[in-house]
């Protein structure tokens, strides 16, 4: 049952979730030599540790391989299955997928945000030197309004389970309309390390704005179809200039879509249709030297 939190607000945002991850799907395809299928569940009604016997694992949206690493026959199997209701023993190296596992480039983590990101004021915010920082000292570290990546902490050893647990690297990709971005999940992992030694050295204000990634504690998620209503994360933010470009959105179709929430709020919800990655060259390297 959905709690607090988890009303008409959090179906919206799975809609949406579920549109990105479909665009990137369709787009890491043949025309860039690979082959992309869905493993996770993208659904309101989802849980993932119902299907694994692993407790506190999160399952990433998507698995990308170069297409010629997979025989014809294997590729129509995983298009034909719906791998993402397959409990995880049929990934594990007996399994009946247990191929994807060696095979795969690079499993993808999905996120999404609802913004024209070539607009946003702080798109090209670079991270500041140490003589900058020396010169002008800061008392505060905020993350630049930009079409940054977005990750929660608690999502982080989830992630990290699956994939010490199959050897997968992971790959965090955050798409908007406009742009999409990506940051190797080892990435945030080394970064989180760091930030607790400079936490403890009083240095945390230091490593973000000299590195341009973020950590934003008790980040408060405000619900808009409930007054008052709020959750509070602990949240990685990775600007743009930390990241690696996955390319343009084109061809995206927009609308407005009005429900009435459990409460009887009125609440807009954007639409998202159609749309395509013209996928960078930066994207294709980092993807074939994850391994």
């Amino acid at each position: 049952m959905a709690g607090r939190g988890r009303g008409i607000d959090y179906k919206q945002r799975f809609s949406a979730s579920r549109w990105a991850e479909d665009c990137l799907k369709v787009s890491l395809g043949k025309k860039y030599g690979l082959f992309t299928i869905r493993i996770g569940l993208s659904d309101v009604k989802s849980n993932d540790r119902a299907l694994s016997p692993i407790p506190n694992l999160k399952v990433p949206d998507l698995l990308v391989f170069k297409e010629g690493n997979l025989t014809s026959r294997q590729k129509r199997s995983l298009s034909s299955a719906d791998l993402p209701l397959k409990p995880l023993e049929v990934f594990r190296s007996s399994g009946q997928f247990g191929f994807c596992m060696r095979k795969a480039l690079a499993a993808i983590e999905v996120e999404f945000s609802p913004y024209r990101a070539a607009r946003m004021k702080g798109r090209f915010w670079k991270p500041k030197s140490k003589k900058e920082l020396e010169e002008r000292p800061r008392r505060h570290a905020k993350p630049p309004i930009a079409p940054n990546i977005w990750i929660q902490e608690k999502d982080l050893g989830r992630l990290d389970t699956w994939g010490r647990r199959f050897h997968v690297p992971i790959v965090i990709a955050h798409v908007f309309n406009q742009e999409a971005f990506a940051v190797p999940f080892k990435t945030i992992k080394r970064f989180a390390r760091k930030y607790e030694l400079a936490r403890r050295r009083r240095r945390k204000v230091v490593l973000q704005l000299s590195s341009g990634i973020f950590k934003l504690e008790d980040y408060s998620y405000d619900r808009t179809d409930a007054q008052g209503a709020r959750e509070q994360k602990d949240v990685y933010v990775v600007a743009p200039c930390a990241a690696t470009k996955i390319g343009d959105v084109t061809g995206v179709k927009v609308r407005a879509q009005l429900n009435i929430s459990p409460s009887q709020k009125y609440v807009t919800q954007p639409i998202f249709k159609g749309g395509r990655v013209i996928v960078s060259d930066d994207f294709l390297t980092l993807l074939n030297q994850l391994r």
